[in-house]
This record gives structure tokens, sequence and C-alpha cells, in this order.
């Protein structure tokens, strides 16, 4: 899934990433925002930090 994401910085980045991947931040797990649907993105267990899924026509 291709997300964004505000690193620790302020920076907005976009990055392809899978569930099963570790938060490029602190290494934490990931698990989905809505349990209930797996296109709603990702956060991490450890720090918090929100992965939102970026439509085909936002990526940068």
């Amino acid at each position: 899934m291709f997300v964004q994401f505000e690193d620790r910085s302020g920076i907005l980045e976009q990055a392809e990433m899978d569930i099963q991947e570790p938060c490029p931040i602190c290494c934490g797990m990931l698990f989905l925002i809505d349990e209930s649907d797996p296109e709603s993105g990702f956060r991490c267990s450890s720090c918090s930090l929100m992965f939102e899924p970026v439509p085909e026509n936002n990526r940068m």
C-alpha cells in the first residue's frame, strides 16, 4: 500500500509499505487503523505514528 506519514522532523513523506514491515521511525509493529477495512492504512503499536493511504492521483 502506498502511504504518507509525517516524520519526526515534520516532513511529509510517502512510501510503499506492507503491514508486515516494521515502522520506519521506531521499528514497532504495524496494525490496521480500522481493523474492518484493510485499505484504511497503518498505525505503529510503539510510537502511534499513522501511515495513511495515498490515492494514485496524489502520489509525489
